[in-house]
């Protein structure tokens, strides 16, 4: 069954690590390098996180989306990669609507 996105933000709680042709896309927006990144622990460049989720995220009645969607990593573009969503959903879900009251 293919994937069928339900907003809920949970992918957005992973660290996504940037790769140059996302690097170049962002920065035509008219974004900075350190608008949209920062470094790991690991010293690899990812998206910019705020409170453990992707800076990008917004939630509104809900509903989760991302301020950058057209533009968005490309890792971003290919989530999910298998039974990884479902873990997630299960484990971080409920910390995600508590944080959004």
């Amino acid at each position: 069954m293919p994937f069928r996105c339900r907003r809920c933000g949970l992918c957005c709680s992973m660290a996504v690590k940037l790769e140059k042709p996302d690097i170049e896309m962002l920065k035509k927006t008219g974004l900075s390098l350190e608008d949209f990144s920062q470094d790991d622990d690991k010293g690899r460049l990812i998206m910019r996180r705020v409170n453990n989720y992707c800076y990008f995220l917004r939630i509104e009645h809900g509903v989760a989306g991302c301020a950058i969607y057209e533009h968005r990593p490309r890792r971003c573009r290919e989530y999910p990669y298998g039974e990884k969503c479902s873990l997630i959903r299960h484990f971080v879900l409920h910390d995600l609507l508590n944080d959004v009251k």
